[in-house]
């Protein structure tokens, strides 16, 4: 599975990133596309990770435009899971060169 979704630089809140992906991933159904837009954060958060453990994903986020950006990403994307991967680009010359985080540990 794979999902690319390009940033903005005015519009870039975590919890709608992470829809975009999980949207692209799973090509939601209409219902289902309401429920995940009424989860909490912390459930989005946990079924976007979910997705990616069970599945072999491929994600790309186009222009991440400062490391807070990131940081706020960040959480969603498995670490060191093979099958499992995440890049993204930037315009944002002193973007730490960190390999994501994890929900589960």
């Amino acid at each position: 599975m794979r999902a690319w979704l390009g940033l903005t630089y005015q519009h870039c809140q975590a919890r709608d990133v992470w829809i975009g992906i999980l949207f692209r991933l799973i090509s939601p159904s209409q219902e289902q596309r309401h429920e995940i837009e009424n989860m909490k954060d912390e459930e989005l958060a946990r079924m976007l990770y979910q997705v990616q453990v069970e599945k072999s994903c491929f994600v790309v986020l186009d222009d991440i435009w400062n490391a807070d950006t990131w940081n706020k990403l960040k959480p969603v994307f498995p670490h060191g899971l093979s099958g499992v991967a995440c890049r993204f680009g930037t315009s944002f010359f002193l973007m730490p060169v960190e390999v994501p985080g994890s929900l589960g540990g």
